[in-house]
């Protein structure tokens, strides 16, 4: 794909800002932006900015993964239900967070949701997969307790995150989360030569264990130098300046 040297100016309030990067985006047709339901960066006028970049002619194809499913997790751990209970709830958060952005429709995007990958026939098998590794490599389950540990301390505030008890049975939680999260990972890497653009971390030192498991598992090689992208959002100035000159002219 012959990538276009200039682009429109980013005219909206926010503009995108890549923080950080392990490819060059321009090397690829097809972006994947990976949705969290609680991510105030992914809704709204931020999520906007984030689509109007990435469909102003840098990529011929733009997925949107609402990643709603992979919380039931949190959603079952946060109010102490059932994963059924929880993935109903969580199937919702999608519905809203779809509605709550009406303005996707405008675009040619593809949104695709977590639960389709939890239904594939496969996904129980990369599970076990992938699990079975994370029983035999020390390295790895080092890796998921410094992650879980982190997200733990950044919730700290909340009273669900503050005894012993609780941070056991998160750390259990959030072990079941990521072995998910990279099982679903395999599936979808796997389907589109595309990179990953998220206003956050990545799980990078996780691929750099399990893409070595290849030889055994041939679809994990998907992980091997996953190209990411990490976007952050900053204030447009010539918004502003736009918008004052406008308030002047009316008054």
């Amino acid at each position: 794909m012959e990538k276009r040297k200039n682009y429109p100016p980013q005219s909206g309030r926010y503009k995108v800002n890549i923080n950080n990067k392990t490819a060059n985006w321009q090397e690829f047709s097809t972006a994947r932006l990976q949705v969290s339901m609680d991510n105030e960066k992914q809704t709204g006028e931020k999520l906007k900015t984030l689509v109007d970049w990435s469909c102003a002619g840098r990529f011929s194809k733009v997925i949107i993964i609402v990643s709603d499913t992979l919380n039931w997790f949190n959603i079952a751990f946060q109010n102490q239900i059932s994963e059924k209970d929880a993935l109903k709830i969580a199937l919702k958060s999608g519905d809203d967070w779809i509605n709550a952005n009406p303005f996707l429709k405008e675009y040619n995007i593809e949104i695709k949701r977590w639960n389709e990958w939890y239904k594939n026939e496969e996904y129980y098998e990369r599970l076990y997969a992938i699990s079975s590794i994370y029983k035999k490599n020390e390295e790895f389950r080092k890796v998921v307790s410094e992650v879980s540990q982190r997200i733990w301390e950044a919730k700290s505030n909340s009273s669900v995150y503050n005894s012993e008890k609780n941070f056991n049975d998160y750390i259990k939680t959030s072990e079941a989360y990521i072995l998910s999260e990279l099982s679903v990972f395999s599936i979808m890497f796997n389907e589109a030569n595309a990179i990953e653009i998220y206003p956050g971390s990545w799980l990078k030192d996780i691929f750099e264990i399990i893409c070595d498991y290849s030889d055994t598992y041939p679809y994990l090689e998907c992980f091997r130098n996953k190209a990411y992208l990490h976007v952050e959002f900053t204030r447009n100035k010539k918004y502003q300046q736009n918008l004052n000159r406008i308030e002047t002219q009316l008054s």
